[in-house]
């Protein structure tokens, strides 16, 4: 990528791999180069544009769980996630404690709600250290990364930017931690593989019986406003 929010040559959320979120986390190894907060909102509005139905959206949510275990959000993330069985509409905050400031969306996802619903059903795990918040209801979820369920995931670290522009850390800065398909579950591992959030096995897992519901008209005609750049 030219100047690191290009991410052009990913093609489809299943294109996302560990590599991509790895150089999207990267800290800026230049003054001018972006940093890794502007790299990570530009991936995730690129895999919104190019989110398909059956075709891996939720990553979305495991490149969402990657950056809320960084030092360089104003607080703790907020994810909102509302849809229907045609369009899923995204928006991230950052709550301080005090207020919840915006800081990406909202974002036209042309993914049904039900696939994001069955992924985190299936495997909440996966997307530590945010947590559902209240539960998965009729359309919409809401994830939180708290101070709690961020200690029991991978360490935060100081990664805005290299090292090598910060000498007065010298050797004692941290290191990234290794990006990882997914996060550490809370219990103590099992002798069961690690399953990913594209696996097949999640189109067997039932969604809640909610009535077919469509957004509401107001909001559909906020949406008019969001359409997808071609």
């Amino acid at each position: 990528m030219s100047d690191g929010l290009d991410f052009s040559h990913v093609p489809s959320c299943l294109a996302v791999t560990d590599d991509v979120i790895e150089e999207a986390l990267a800290a800026a190894r230049s003054w001018s180069e972006p940093s890794p907060r502007q790299k990570t909102l530009a991936l995730v509005e690129h895999m919104t544009r190019v989110a398909k139905p059956g075709r891996g959206a939720p990553k979305i949510l495991v490149v969402l769980a990657h950056m809320a275990h960084r030092d360089w959000l104003d607080g703790e993330l907020r994810v909102r996630l509302i849809g229907d069985t045609e369009v899923s509409v995204l928006e991230l905050l950052v709550d301080d404690g005090l207020s919840h400031a915006r800081i990406l969306g909202p974002l036209r996802i042309d993914v049904s709600f039900a696939e994001f619903a069955r992924a985190l059903l299936a495997h909440p795990e996966l997307v530590l250290p945010l947590e559902i918040q209240g539960g998965v209801e009729e359309r919409r979820v809401e994830l939180l990364a708290t101070p709690l369920s961020r200690s029991r995931s991978v360490p935060p670290s100081m990664s805005a930017v290299s090292r090598s522009l910060i000498p007065v850390f010298g050797d004692a800065a941290r290191t990234l931690p290794n990006i990882i398909s997914h996060a550490p579950p809370s219990d103590p591992p099992d002798t069961e593989q690690p399953v990913s959030l594209d696996s097949a096995d999640l189109q067997s897992v039932p969604v809640p019986r909610f009535k077919p519901v469509s957004l509401p008209p107001r909001l559909r005609a906020a949406l008019e406003g969001v359409k997808k750049k071609p």
